[in-house]
C-alpha cells in the first residue's frame, strides 16, 4: 500500500480565510491589540506557505507558516493520496489534493490558555505547490 503514497511536492502557497469568535491564538493580527480580552467576531484572510520538512509514506512532517509566525505541524496521507489531514497545536486541516492544488476546511480551538476559552475558529484554504516532490525516503509502512 505505501508504494502508492504520493510524494507531494515540498512547498505549497497560498491563502487561510479565518472567520473567528474571539481570537483563537496569539498569532492573530488582533491579538496585539488586546482583542482576546473582547470576545467578538473577527475575520482574516492570511497568506501562508506550508512546507513538507519530512515525508515517509502517508505520514508527514510539516511547518505552516505565515507573515509573523511558524508551527510545526503533523499530517497523514489517505491510501489513494486526495485526502490529507493536517494538525498543529490549536488547528486541523482536512485537504484534497488534486494534482499542483490543495483546498479543504479548518478549525481551531484554543487550549492552555485562560484568556482564550470560548475562542474558536472555521478556515478555507487554497494552495497551489511551488516546487517538487522531494526524494521518496524508504517508508515505515509495509
Amino acid at each position: 500500500m505505501a508504494d502508492d503514497i504520493r510524494i507531494l511536492p515540498t512547498e505549497w502557497v497560498g491563502t487561510v480565510r479565518t472567520s473567528s469568535w474571539g481570537v483563537v491564538t496569539p498569532h492573530h493580527p488582533h491579538f496585539l491589540s488586546h482583542a482576546h480580552l473582547e470576545p467578538g467576531w473577527h475575520t482574516t484572510d492570511n497568506n501562508v506557505t506550508f512546507r513538507i520538512d519530512q515525508q515517509e509514506g502517508p505520514f508527514l512532517e510539516l511547518t505552516f507558516i505565515a507573515s509573523d509566525h511558524e508551527s510545526k505541524a503533523v499530517g497523514v496521507l489517505s491510501a489513494d493520496s486526495r485526502s490529507l489531514k493536517i494538525a498543529t497545536l490549536e488547528v486541523t486541516f482536512h485537504l484534497v489534493v488534486d494534482g499542483d492544488r490543495m483546498s479543504g476546511d479548518g478549525e481551531a480551538r484554543a487550549h492552555g490558555a485562560s484568556d482564550r476559552r470560548g475562542t474558536f475558529a472555521a478556515k478555507m484554504v487554497e494552495l497551489t505547490a511551488k516546487s517538487q516532490p522531494a526524494s521518496p525516503r524508504p517508508s515505515l509502512v509495509d
